[in-house]
């Protein structure tokens, strides 16, 4: 017991606790001089104390303890070893560097007999470790940050900072032996550090830049399970802390708008003998006559990223979150319709003057008529439903769809003006979608229009007013053109469309006298008289629509359509089951 009166820093497993707190005081800026001589003081210091803790008998290191450990570290098994070494950190931090060292030895690959198994084990033992009481809830300092010159700094303080600035650069080593292992070509490895990545994230704040760009980039990776485990972390993540919402937004963004995601930059000098992938200089392009193409980066990492924001709760205080996601929406809009504008129009046109090709059938019986002139992935399909019309689908429609629910989710909370210009070209940009794209497609740009014309004008100002006018006249235009659309027959969103035309009624009455809906209201009879084209279901959902808003300004329109169109008693027994 003589022997712990020599230690400068008594053993505790929250080595942080012992660190007493300094009064603020306003100090000069140290000189490197100073910066050096200070820290080869604690540098001996801390030697020193290690010694005499490894030659101290206490509660906490016993002779015969330390002596059984050390027997089990060299010859035990590796389950052992792993014990005993954690053990040991447990029982003094400070004073057991050279047992975090083995740690992160085997945590290497290549340093260790076990391989994969061994450095996954590891690296659990060091998490366990950290999350649970190995590291304070708050960021670690560097040595050269800390008031060094403080009057009440006494050596104690000083050997605690000094290991604060060790345990710093080295979890930022053991971040960089989880990026090589989240590159690993198994699977199941990259599973695995995905899994510490978050758990390290979301227990601690140390390095939560770096930790939380290596979790985004896994949005990209080439196996969906490891894109899809990796969003849900990511909102795991947000349920901890909603206050992170702004910033995984600005991640996730810059993994889409810019992929492929920039490399981490370490502050930290690279170790010798070992490959830091963080401080990697970016790759040069392999060639000068690169595909265009590849500005658009992960076709599916985009998707997951979209999936991963339309699943982000938002609350009537993230406006600045909702108003960034709306802008990333449609700006992929924007590069998904310029990397070809013309060639869903090219496709359609396709569909009309059809070649032969191969005759193929999903799992739905459903005809898919290929191009068999037409190779390799990007290819579009056309797909025939059971009424004989044909759906287009090309490969960006279900991200398109993503993203369209995505700014239908994120619009109440963004509260837009309708006087605001960067509102009106992503208004231009849907109108554009809904004239090019698959009916599937341009129906859900419809609905959105409508919600965001529907927004606009309760909220408008009166600077705003014609703007928000201009926009209502040009969706009620374009519904109107979508009601002879002969592709509506075939579509399976049939409902979708029927509640997007009540919701427009509803909101049209009393406005413009009522000439616009009864017009809308004349030629959706006109589509149900001529059987909707032969989709039962559609003109009976028409006929109990046209029931829901038969109000006072549509009486006179009924009256007229009566006399030229088959009687409701007519089309019920025309489309009544036999």
């Amino acid at each position: 017991m003589e022997k712990n009166a020599k230690l400068v820093f008594e053993p505790t497993p929250l080595w942080y606790t012992a660190i007493p707190p300094l009064a603020p005081q306003k100090l000069p800026s140290i000189t490197p001089d100073q910066l050096a001589s200070l820290t080869k003081k604690a540098n001996d210091l801390h030697d020193a104390d290690i010694r005499a803790f490894q030659s101290s008998s206490s509660p906490h290191s016993s002779s015969s303890e330390t002596s059984f450990l050390s027997k089990i570290i060299q010859s035990g098994t590796l389950s052992d070893r792993l014990s005993a070494l954690t053990l040991l950190v447990q029982s003094s931090p400070v004073h057991n560097t050279k047992a975090l060292e083995t740690l992160k030895g085997m945590a290497e690959r290549g340093k260790g007999k076990g391989g994969r198994e061994e450095s996954l084990k590891a690296l659990r033992c060091i998490m366990d470790w950290w999350v649970g009481g190995g590291a304070p809830d708050r960021k670690l300092k560097y040595f050269r940050d800390q008031p060094l010159n403080h009057p009440d700094a006494t050596d104690k303080i000083l050997v605690g900072w000094y290991y604060e600035d060790w345990l710093k650069k080295y979890f930022f080593s053991i971040l960089q032996i989880l990026e090589t292992l989240s590159l690993d070509p198994l699977q199941y490895v990259r599973t695995q550090s995905l899994t510490l990545l978050f758990t390290f994230l979301r227990d601690k704040p140390e390095q939560e830049q770096n930790l939380l760009r290596l979790l985004v980039n896994k949005l990209g990776d080439t196996e969906k399970p490891l894109c899809s485990r990796a969003s849900y972390h990511l909102l795991q993540l947000l349920q901890s802390h909603p206050s992170m919402k702004t910033v995984v937004v600005r991640e996730i963004i810059a993994l889409v708008l810019r992929p492929p995601a920039p490399s981490i930059v370490s502050s930290l000098p690279p170790s010798k003998g070992t490959h830091i992938r963080f401080t990697d200089p970016e790759p040069k392009p392999k060639s000068t006559s690169a595909s265009p193409e590849k500005k658009s980066g992960n076709a599916h990492a985009r998707y997951y990223a979209m999936i991963t924001f339309n699943q982000i709760v938002l609350t009537p205080g993230d406006r600045d979150v909702a108003l960034k996601l709306i802008e990333v929406y449609f700006e992929m809009f924007k590069e998904l319709l310029g990397e070809d504008p013309e060639k869903v129009e090219d496709v359609e046109q396709e569909v009309v003057v059809q070649e032969q090709g191969e005759v193929l059938k999903d799992k739905k019986g459903r005809v898919k008529v290929r191009d068999g002139k037409k190779k390799g992935k990007g290819k579009v399909t056309e797909v025939k439903g059971a009424a004989g019309f044909a759906e287009v689908e090309d490969t960006h429609s279900r991200l398109i769809s993503a993203i369209l629910t995505g700014v239908n989710r994120a619009l109440p909370f963004a509260k837009i003006d309708a006087g605001d210009s960067g509102l009106n070209k992503h208004i231009d940009t849907l109108f554009l979608i809904t004239h090019t794209s698959t009916f599937n497609i341009s129906l859900q740009a419809l609905v959105l229009i409508q919600q965001i014309s529907s927004t606009l004008s309760q909220s408008a100002s009166a600077a705003s007013t014609s703007t928000s006018k201009s926009i209502v006249d040009r969706f009620y235009r374009t519904l109107y053109d979508s009601l002879h659309d002969i592709r509506l027959a075939a579509s399976s969103k049939q409902a979708m469309y029927l509640n997007l035309l009540f919701k427009s009624i509803k909101a049209d009455v009393g406005n413009t006298n009522g000439e616009r809906i009864k017009a809308i209201v004349r030629r959706f009879v006109q589509v149900l008289a001529s059987s909707g084209s032969g989709a039962t279901e559609f003109v009976a959902g028409g006929l109990y629509l046209l029931g829901e808003v038969r109000i006072e300004s549509l009486v006179t329109v009924f009256a007229q359509v009566r006399n030229k169109l088959y009687s409701f008693s007519a089309l019920c027994q025309a489309f009544a089951p036999s």
